[in-house]
């Protein structure tokens, strides 16, 4: 990440390994918070407790990539580590965001501003394929939410920052539920033209300045 004061315009995998650090940390403190607003299916009180120790388990797995490694990389282990770790019906969950998480930014050396926001979408969209009967008012609204106010972010920063016009150009539909329809991996057809930013990915054709639909 650049430091200095500066702002930060991309994410390598030693800062993306911090913010997963600094996020356990702060679920972590907010869990009894958290438990006490736990109504939902069942008032028991844990959702709090459950979400802190998937996260800690998805910071540990983290912190085991070697220094240097790439963003890409670092976000995958953390999946793993939740997915292996994840306590009740909430840790599952987040531990299905984490994995969209990493096949939205998977094989990403550094994540700006536009992949960063892809990322999260894919995380929405996992978290909502993982519940049977989505219920708005609960974590999946604030996945959805903060994708969305991520990817409307993205559009704003300056293009340095803002990624590829596939990595802008990506959308995420929703059902009238709230669920998403589709993500930013199944959304857009395949570039692959030579210059294009995202050769071979599914995404839309920014080497022609448009989007294209598959």
């Amino acid at each position: 990440m650049s430091g200095g004061g500066s702002p930060v315009l991309r994410v390598d995998g030693d800062g993306l390994r911090a913010l997963f650090e600094a996020g356990a940390a702060a679920v972590a403190a907010a869990a009894p918070a958290i438990n006490a607003i736990n109504v939902y299916p069942v008032p028991d009180g844990d959702t709090g407790s459950n979400m802190a120790a998937t996260l800690r388990e998805a910071a540990t797995a983290a912190r085991e990539v070697p220094g240097g490694s790439s963003a890409a990389a670092v976000a995958e282990a953390a999946a793993r580590g939740a997915l292996y770790g994840a306590r009740g019906n909430s840790g599952v969950i987040l531990s299905q965001a984490l994995r969209g998480f990493a096949r939205g930014v998977a094989g990403a050396a550094e994540l700006d501003a536009a992949r960063l926001a892809a990322g999260l979408l894919a995380a929405a969209e996992a978290a909502y394929a993982a519940v049977s009967r989505p219920q708005e008012g609960t974590m999946l609204t604030v996945l959805r939410e903060a994708a969305q106010a991520a990817q409307a972010a993205a559009v704003r920063m300056p293009a340095r920052a803002q990624g590829s016009r596939a990595s802008r150009c990506w959308k995420l539909p929703l059902l009238p539920r709230g669920r998403p329809r589709s993500g930013p991996s199944t959304s857009w057809s395949r570039c692959g033209k030579p210059g294009c930013p995202t050769p071979g990915e599914k995404a839309c054709a920014s080497c022609s300045g448009g989007c294209s639909r598959g």
